[in-house]
């Protein structure tokens, strides 16, 4: 499948194909890597890793229910820099619910480490800590059966709607987007991929109301 965009790199402005790539989790279509394409002297080529961090624009919301998407390649020291910095911004917003999705290793829990500023967080279900009176809850849903009953056992929908709350969820797309888009507010998701041992592909999308507050994180 591929879409029609803007997408803004290091290197310029370009107008692109991009090429939406299903995750191999638990087969949730809903959730999909990105693969951005430019054209470019009468061609089209495949944006190059140097040309990262790139923004790219999908100009209606079709798929995935978002249409701002912010690609960067970083090492894990500097991934861990970026979730610290990340934290900066959050917690000063009311309410956040980040989906972590992405492989195993693929760097999920070093996002969560830089975020909690912990070496070690727990692989419970989910574990709350209070920081700058918020409170922010760690999911793992790796391990759990993600049907209905279960979410609402865990109160997971109204644990996403609290105030002054940030919900880290690692391994988010055991469910389905459309119950996140349906059943909270302040979306974004965070998805990593492996380039090498060292190296990870991160790509950020989120909702049109939180463009302003991360922009100065997001710029090129």
């Amino acid at each position: 499948m591929y879409i029609r965009s803007q997408i803004t790199t290091k290197n310029g402005n370009f107008t692109g194909l991009i090429k939406y790539s299903q995750e191999i989790f638990y087969n949730n279509d809903d959730f999909k890597a990105l693969d951005p394409y430019i054209f470019e002297n009468n061609n089209f080529r495949k944006l190059d890793k140097d040309e990262l961090p790139a923004k790219i624009k999908i100009e209606f919301n079709t798929y995935p229910f978002l249409n701002n998407y912010f690609i960067f390649q970083f090492d894990l020291y500097q991934l861990i820099k970026f979730s610290q910095d990340f934290f900066k911004t959050a917690i000063n917003l009311d309410s956040l619910n980040i989906l972590l999705t992405g492989d195993l290793g693929a760097g999920k829990t070093t996002f969560v480490k830089g975020f909690l500023n912990t070496s070690s967080p727990s692989f419970n279900i989910m574990n709350s800590f209070k920081i700058k009176d918020k409170i922010i809850n760690h999911w793992d849903l790796y391990r759990i059966e993600t049907d209905e009953e279960n979410l609402k056992i865990l109160d997971f929908w109204n644990i996403l709607n609290e105030s002054d709350t940030i919900n880290l969820i690692e391994w988010a797309n055991k469910i389905k987007l459309e119950f996140y888009i349906n059943n909270c507010t302040n979306l974004i998701i965070i998805n990593f991929s492996i380039i090498d041992d060292n190296k990870r592909i991160v790509t950020i999308s989120l909702m049109e109301n939180l463009i302003n507050q991360f922009n100065q994180l997001l710029h090129l």
